[in-house]
């Protein structure tokens, strides 16, 4: 689904950017602090890739959130991949709306991925 790449590349984008600009962790507790938000993201991706209606309003509702804030969130450095992050979190919630992207978050989908047989 292309909205998940896109939302996954801004998502790198961002931690390249810090990874550059500020390094890697240093302690236990900012390594601590890198685990959850990775792990905040995984499970944030897969609700997309799997259909949950609720985050895709989520989304939705945060990147308005984003839009309406970036005035006043701008920072001094890297202006300019801030505001591409947030135009490709705009492009994939653009895609979200799609009446192709409707169909895949009704419920009883049959175009959802299915377990393969015999897994748990």
């Amino acid at each position: 689904m292309a909205s998940v790449a896109i939302h996954a590349a801004s998502f790198a984008l961002g931690f390249g950017h810090t990874f550059v600009t500020k390094g890697l962790p240093d302690s236990a507790g900012r390594i601590f602090a890198w685990l959850v938000v990775f792990s905040i993201i995984y499970f944030y991706l897969r609700a997309i890739y799997l259909g949950s209606n609720w985050i895709r309003w989520l989304s939705i509702f945060l990147t308005a959130l984003g839009i309406i804030a970036l005035p006043w969130s701008l920072p001094t450095t890297g202006k300019a991949i801030y505001i591409t992050q947030e135009i490709m979190v705009i492009v994939s919630c653009i895609l979200l709306l799609l009446p192709s992207s409707a169909r895949w978050y009704r419920p009883n989908n049959s175009f959802k991925p299915k377990p393969l047989r015999g897994s748990a």
